[in-house]
């Protein structure tokens, strides 16, 4: 039983931060040697450990594949934001911020998408839907 570290102290169970806690999908059941197979080989871990990912450049900022997911998350919640600023302005009879907004709604779309394509990731349009507008 020496051979592994402590299972609490090395990955934090029970604590908000740790395995299990908050936000973490990960999951662990026992491995019992010789006759468990391993999920991964240990170049396939090495690969990602974060120094290692690859990384894209985009508008003069350097993302790894993490980073970019989460730039592309950050994009479509603000396309939500806009689009219910542009409903409440369109609401309110403001059609000058209305355009604006439309505009502004109009380039952070054309940024998403370059982005995606850069990062090599999937659009994910559905997330810039609003619903009960």
């Amino acid at each position: 039983m020496a051979e592994y570290p402590d299972f609490v102290e090395k990955c934090g169970y029970g604590s908000v931060t740790g395995i299990g806690g908050a936000n973490c999908r990960h999951s662990f059941w026992p491995f019992i040697e010789g006759v468990s197979e391993r999920t991964y080989t240990d170049s396939e871990l090495e690969a990602m450990k974060p120094e290692n990912r690859p990384k894209i450049k985009f508008e003069g900022r350097e993302y790894d594949d993490y980073q970019a997911t989460q730039k592309q998350r950050q994009i479509e919640r603000t396309v939500r934001k806009l689009k219910r600023r542009k409903t409440a302005f369109e609401a309110a009879g403001l059609k000058e911020d209305a355009q604006a907004t439309n505009i502004r709604l109009r380039r952070l779309s054309k940024e998403y998408s370059e982005f995606s394509k850069a990062a090599g990731l999937p659009e994910q349009r559905d997330r810039m839907k609003v619903l009960y507008t």
